[in-house]
């Protein structure tokens, strides 16, 4: 009965005695007041309630009873001899004659015969069902009884069905009982780790290959006194001792090494020293060493007096003497085994091979020899002719490693002088001679072309592109005109054309175009297209290229030619899709000025579906519906007597996709956003599935409810079959539900759940899996929670029985991960620590140590790493998990998480504005802090600015970065940390500026920031000129009715005019802006 019930019994029992005798003292008074029928108001035992053989049974009415037919309508199943006793009018005890037997279930009952004082009948049959308790009883042991091949350092498990002892301290165990016994007999200690859980120790592990008996006494009680009864008793074996695993094996085997044999269990190291023996097989004589005993017996290690000899064959034996630690079981498996000890130096095999002809230009060369080599005896001996730009050489083992930048078509001679000596100083005495030829270099077109299609402008004198070339004698070229028509017909549905099957509808004009001869040179050659060498007249161009060196090419893609589509064009189409609306700017190529009453044709899957005029800007919108499942995109041509221009929806691919600038496009006009979930991931058969959903029309930010419509669910097993099919209508909120109730025969597995609404789907996924309770917790705590580089973080994994006790002799797997960390100061989140531009690129689960091992005999195995930044020396968050695997496979893995800074000393650093202008002083804050955001003073700090340019090499057409020092100061901050900075860009472009601080290791923190400035240069900040950067004068959020300024970084030197759009679910403005350098653009914020 708990607390709770007991109280509000009491507080009834004297409410009801309180007004009984409030009665009785009136009773002379006045009348009697009718109480109505009695009723029982409490009892004990209470319904159901287990119970000690010597408790007392206590009925308690809710007023005076009659006792006379109270006492003949009382019943007792089955039937107690004992006695009736009344403490008052209200309250009945019967009292057994003897205690009741253990494990008897009782029924008590007073039929409606019983009467209260006044005379009126009981309510309703009373029926009280108790229990006396049964004996005490063990509810499991471990090791399982008749359990097979038990590990010797295993400890015994006893857990009983209730408490046995009280709680108690360590100090305490040795007045609490012990209970276990063991045949044959087991000395050791036993403990209470709970009050029903004993465990008992051997106090030298069990013996091997031995069948134990074990008994728990019948005297054994509970706290209650109830005795076990009868012994419980099971029986178990052990392993017997077995050889796991021997070492060294194989053919190459070094002179000083040891010989190892791990056995199953300790082991008796007397009887080892007679059952080992090593033998060199060449003179047959035993080989002398020191024989000694490891890691708790369980490994023996022989460690040779003298080395052994070179390309020697040896063997190694443990007999069936062996026996286990306390010399009572035999070596089950007693094993002979042999290896060969490494062999005198000589080359084995070399890549390439002597004498070999071309050789690929990306090979390496390598040398294998018999035996591990020593790398310092290959200096000053290593000749190469011709004598390549750089030479580096490794010796890993019995490779040498030879990587320089190979010429083609080269016959190469390398040279090992005699003198390299294997690692024992075994000199090879003759020299050694290497000869090969390289192959020449692979035939290459490469092409200033990003697509199938490309735009050239018209108004250039000349219509030509440039060809890079290698090792081609000359170029076969074919060019056609296409109309737009045909253009959009070679597009197909999906953009992208079909060569395969493509004609040219008209003859092409065909010529060659020799090459200058340079052997395994690059060469660039002009393609002039115009038959007169001028340009060609505005139009669409079919191209194709090839060379007669492809034809003997292996791979088949060179064996077919190279295919282009050029558009000569005057007119520049730059196109914006939005869900509803497509928007046109046309500009003229050469003056840049907006082309204005243009006509403009929109195709779409082949046809035309709309046209239109620019407008004085030169813009023209097109009112149209894009679909997410549409491919195809819009083809868009501007054609009249003094223009032309083309453009496709799908050019802002690549650096230009709207995800490049972390923007997720959503051409939909109107879409429906499904949410589903379930009530848990995880699900056993046999169990219900509950799912919810919730509905919504979202068009832009407004989400609307839809309501009283059917949504289609369906449930997809992991084979894929469909296993549930329901049609749900949605609630007045727009939200619906259903239960799947898998079967007991479920396939475990992923399931998914798939909706449609309205041509919408959504998805959700669950898994279904036997799972077992865990019998045990692993836990991984690290010394401390935050480390700096190069620190060694110390971990301790523990695994522990949810019992109580230690996970002993358990497989542990253990790995730590590297992720990107952060770190800001709560009082200026502005400050930025690290850099802006990493951002943990490169750090996502980077692995920095990982290994395995065993739990000791408290369950705990400690593990050291070093806190290891890597390349990056930014903040990172490093997990260490380990995965604990006991002996019945059952596998648990714990975690836990540290933090790792690049020093103990940190440096902030906050820009007054992340866009400056040329002239005008930039200035910079600068903090230096430990890890609990407490300034550090007279902190030195050096800052650096560097400018950033991106140039493209002409040859290769790569983008590369160009880094200038431009300023260099050292600061030292004040008492509260701080230092300033300014620095007065001379000129627009891209800076960035870096602040550096080290710590009383010398270790190094840092911070940077990219700044850009406005002034009248171009700005070289990237590798694609489509795409012009738009550098908010805020790294934070805006607020309603502020105004965003926004830097527009030209990388053009000349005056321009740009189209400018807002856009969220549609374009909300646009409009075009002329200037020079670089512009900023001021954007009011408003509400929706």
């Amino acid at each position: 009965m708990s607390l709770l019930k007991v109280s509000l019994i009491r507080r009834a029992l004297l409410t009801a005695l309180s007004f009984a005798l409030i009665l009785t003292s009136m009773s002379t008074l006045q009348a009697q007041t009718d109480l109505g029928a009695p009723r029982i108001v409490a009892s004990t035992p209470a319904q159901r309630e287990i119970v000690s053989p010597t408790s007392l049974v206590q009925i308690i009415f809710d007023q005076p009873m009659d006792r006379a037919s109270v006492e003949a309508a009382f019943l007792i199943d089955p039937p107690v001899d004992g006695t009736l006793r009344w403490a008052d009018d209200q309250t009945l005890t019967f009292a057994p004659a003897a205690p009741l037997p253990r494990g008897t279930a009782y029924l008590v009952q007073i039929g409606t015969a019983a009467r209260s004082a006044q005379g009126t009948a009981l309510e309703e049959r009373f029926r009280l069902n108790f229990q006396i308790a049964p004996n005490l009883s063990v509810s499991q042991v471990i090791p399982s009884p008749n359990a097979e091949n038990i590990a010797t350092n295993a400890t015994i498990t006893v857990i009983f069905d209730r408490p046995v002892v009280p709680l108690a301290v360590t100090g305490a165990q040795a007045d609490l009982p012990q209970p276990l016994s063991f045949t044959p007999l087991l000395e050791g200690t036993g403990e209470w780790i709970g009050t029903a859980i004993y465990q008992f120790k051997p106090k030298r592990g069990l013996n091997g290959g031995t069948r134990y008996t074990a008994s728990v006494s019948p005297d054994l009680t509970d706290i209650d006194g109830s005795a076990l009864g009868k012994p419980y008793t099971w029986q178990f074996s052990t392993l017997a001792p077995q050889i796991l695993s021997v070492a060294p094996q194989g053919d190459s085997v070094r002179l000083e090494s040891d010989i190892t044999v791990r056995f199953n269990q300790p082991m008796d190291e007397a009887s080892l020293r007679e059952a080992f023996t090593l033998r060199n097989t060449a003179n047959g004589a035993n080989v002398a060493g020191l024989l000694s005993l490891e890691e708790n017996g369980t490994l023996l290690r022989f460690k040779p007096a003298a080395p052994l000899a070179l390309e020697t064959l040896y063997q190694a034996s443990v007999s069936a003497a062996a026996r286990s630690a306390n010399g009572e079981a035999i070596l089950s498996n007693p094993q002979t085994f042999t290896f060969r000890t490494l062999p005198f130096p000589r080359v084995v095999s070399t890549q390439p091979a002597n004498g070999e002809g071309n050789v690929p230009l990306w090979s390496n060369v390598s040398l294998t020899y018999s035996t591990l080599m020593d790398q310092a005896s290959f200096s000053g001996r290593i000749s190469l002719e011709p004598k390549p730009e750089r030479l580096s050489l490794s010796v890993s083992g019995n490779m040498l490693y030879l990587n320089f930048p190979m010429l083609p078509e080269t016959d190469y001679t390398l040279t090992i002088s005699a003198g390299v000596a294997d690692i024992y100083g075994n000199v090879l005495s003759d020299a050694f001679v290497l000869r090969f030829r390289t192959a020449p270099t692979d035939p290459q077109l490469s092409l200033p072309f990003r697509d199938w299609i490309s735009l050239t402008n018209a108004y250039r004198p000349q219509t030509s592109f440039p060809a890079v070339t290698l090792n081609l004698s000359a170029l076969e070229l074919r060019l056609a005109q296409l109309t737009a028509d045909e253009l959009i017909a070679l597009s197909g549905n999906s953009y992208y054309p079909d060569w395969r099957n493509y004609r040219l509808p008209r003859a092409a004009r065909q010529w060659t175009l020799p090459i200058e001869a340079l052997r395994n040179r690059f060469v660039r050659t002009d393609v002039i297209l115009a038959e007169d060498g001028s340009k060609l007249q505005r139009g669409i161009y079919y191209l194709e290229l090839f060379a007669p060196e492809f034809r003997r090419a292996l791979m088949p893609n060179l064996q077919e030619p190279r295919k282009q589509v050029l558009a000569v064009v005057s007119a520049n189409l730059t196109v914006k899709q939005a869900p509803k609306a497509l928007y046109a700017w046309a500009h003229d190529l050469a003056t840049g000025a907006p082309l204005a009453d243009q006509p403009i044709k929109l195709y779409h899957l082949g046809q035309k579906i709309a046209e239109g005029r620019t407008d004085a800007q030169g813009g023209l919108k097109f009112e149209v519906a894009s679909s997410p499942e549409d491919y195809s995109g819009f083809w868009l041509v501007l054609e009249s007597e003094d223009a032309f221009g083309i453009a496709h929806t799908s050019w802002r691919s690549g650096e230009f996709e709207p995800y490049a600038f972390a923007v997720t496009p959503e051409l939909q006009p109107t879409k429906t956003v499904t949410y589903l979930y379930t009530d848990q991931p995880i699900y056993r058969p046999a169990r219900p599935v509950y799912i919810r959903g919730i509905v919504r029309f979202q068009d832009d930010v407004t989400f609307n409810v839809p309501q009283n419509a059917p949504i289609q669910i369906a449930i997809f097993d992991p084979s894929g079959r469909e296993v549930y099919k329901q049609t749900a209508m949605l609630n007045e909120y727009g939200t619906f539900s259903a239960q799947y109730d898998l079967p007991q025969d479920a396939p475990l597995g992923t399931y998914s759940v798939r909706t449609q609404f309205r041509g919408q789907g959504g998805f959700l996924s669950f898994r279904v899996a036997e799972f077992r309770p865990p019998e045990f917790l692993t836990t991984v705590s690290a010394a401390e929670q935050r480390y700096a580089d190069s620190d060694l973080i110390t971990a301790v994994i523990e695994a522990k029985f949810l019992f109580g006790g230690g996970v002993s002799g358990a497989a542990v797997q253990w790995k730590v991960v590297a992720d990107a960390g952060f770190f800001s100061i709560p009082r200026d989140r502005r400050l930025l620590f690290g850099d802006e531009f990493i951002g943990g690129y490169g750090n996502f689960q980077r692995v920095v140590a990982q290994g395995s091992g065993t739990l000791d005999a408290l369950g705990r195995l400690e593990i050291r790493f070093p806190a290891d930044l890597g390349e990056q020396k930014i903040t990172q968050q490093f997990t260490v998990e380990a995965t604990v695997t006991d002996i019945s496979n059952q596998s648990i893995s714990g975690r836990t998480t540290v933090t790792v800074f690049p020093a103990t000393v940190l440096v902030g650093i906050k820009p007054e504005a992340y866009v400056g202008v040329a002239g005008r002083p930039q200035r910079v804050e600068i903090l230096t802090t430990d890890w609990d955001a407490a300034p550090v003073p007279n902190q030195a700090v050096t800052v650096k600015v560097t400018e950033i340019i991106w140039r493209q090499d002409s040859s290769t057409f790569e983008w590369r970065e160009q880094r200038t020092p431009i300023a260099e100061t050292r600061l030292i901050t004040d008492a509260e940390g701080k230092a300033r900075f300014e620095f007065t860009p001379e000129r627009g472009g891209l800076f960035e500026i870096s602040a550096e601080t080290r710590d009383p290791r010398e270790r190094v923190a840092s911070s940077r920031f990219t700044l850009w400035v406005q002034g009248k240069d171009a700005i070289q900040w990237r590798q694609d000129d489509q795409r012009l950067p738009l550098i908010s004068d805020r790294k934070d959020a805006y607020s309603i009715g502020e105004t965003a300024r926004i830097l527009i970084a030209s990388p053009f030197e000349e005056r321009v005019t740009a189209l400018i759009t807002v856009e969220r679910a549609d374009i909300i403005k646009q409009t075009t802006v002329t200037f020079e350098g670089s512009y900023t653009y001021e954007l009011p914020i408003e509400g929706v």
